[in-house]
């Protein structure tokens, strides 16, 4: 099978990226949500920068909050590339008795994770923007 025209996705290239979506990208945003709503103890943000934030209007923390989430969903896809393109690192997933090689499960990993059909368009309960779960994105 031609995976790359097919439009096949592995049950366990699924299952990654569920996982990397909801426990990595959307977990990040909600922990970085916090802090800056001051519902979290132990601060991950030095207090030089809250404090910096703490000058922001509403408008603006706005426009920061849906940065970081692009930030953070660039990142992932970022190490996800690089993580395909490295020989001395495999990525292996198991759903019971099925196990595989992520690299060896999908034509790119990368192209899995954004456009309308994506990871982050799919399993993201978290802030999406328009760039990244479209087809048009770049990557």
């Amino acid at each position: 099978m031609d995976i790359e025209s097919s439009g096949y996705r592995h049950p366990l290239v699924t299952k990654f990226g569920r996982w990397l979506v909801s426990r990595v990208r959307d977990r990040t945003i909600e922990v970085f949500d916090a802090a800056l709503d001051h519902t979290i103890r132990d601060p991950i943000l030095p207090q030089s920068s809250l404090r910096i934030i703490e000058t922001l209007s509403a408008q603006q923390k706005e426009m920061l909050t849906n940065v970081l989430a692009d930030v953070v969903t660039y990142t992932i896809g970022v190490f996800v590339s690089e993580l395909e393109q490295s020989r001395d690192i495999d990525v292996i997933v198991r759903d019971g008795n099925t196990v595989g090689n992520m690299r060896e499960l999908s034509y790119s990993l990368l192209s899995e994770m954004y456009g309308e059909d994506g990871w982050v368009a799919a399993y993201s309960t978290k802030r999406v923007s328009q760039y990244y779960a479209s087809d048009d994105v770049v990557y």
